[in-house]
């Protein structure tokens, strides 16, 4: 069965993304995501206000906690590096 994969707002940060997956569809504080993570609450809260890049290990934690398809996630992260490195 394939993974959840987020939705395609290609032009946001895969935290944004994530943020309103997990805290307004999901329900969940920054601090209950982080722990079902088993990350810190600030790693999280980084990632999901774009001051951070999705991991290969943050995106299997995302996998095993809430479904969503690693792939999917690396692939949203790559074309956000590409998009920020043509600005530059």
């Amino acid at each position: 069965m394939p993974g959840k994969k987020p939705t395609n707002r290609t032009a946001q940060h895969i935290g944004a993304i994530l943020r309103e997956d997990i805290l307004y569809v999901e329900r969940l504080t920054v601090s209950k995501a982080a722990t079902a993570l088993g990350v810190s609450r600030g790693q999280l809260s980084r990632l999901f206000n774009g001051h951070a890049r999705l991991t290969r290990e943050m995106a299997a934690k995302l996998a095993r906690a809430f479904g969503y398809d690693i792939e999917a996630l690396m692939v949203h992260q790559a074309a956000h590096d590409a998009r920020q490195a043509r600005r530059s």
